[in-house]
């Protein structure tokens, strides 16, 4: 690997998401990310490997859980992997993009 070579998985700039979307009241991020990458990909949910083979889901929602019930004390960042032939990026306030 040479210095010039880059991950797309941070490629947001290069391309527009397929799939934008919020996680839901009452929803996990686990669950927002199943649900978005169905959509991107056309397929019913079950059809997906499960999250878990992935990612630890339960890490997920700990790591965006807001940290008091006032939204501005959420933690910042995000995180990206690949999900389901997707690239998925998860981002503090609960935007899941999927590429």
């Amino acid at each position: 690997m040479n210095g010039d070579e880059s991950t797309s998985l941070h490629s947001e700039t290069a391309q527009d998401p397929v799939v934008t979307s919020e996680v839901g009241d009452g929803e996990s991020v686990a669950e927002a990310i199943v649900t978005a990458v169905s959509s991107a990909s056309d397929a019913d949910e079950r059809e997906l490997r499960p999250l878990y083979d992935t990612i630890d889901p339960d890490a997920l929602d700990a790591l965006f859980r807001p940290v008091r019930s006032d939204v501005s004390h959420q933690r910042e960042g995000r995180v990206a992997f690949e999900y389901g032939g997707h690239e998925v990026c998860v981002e503090s306030g609960g935007t899941v993009r999927v590429y």
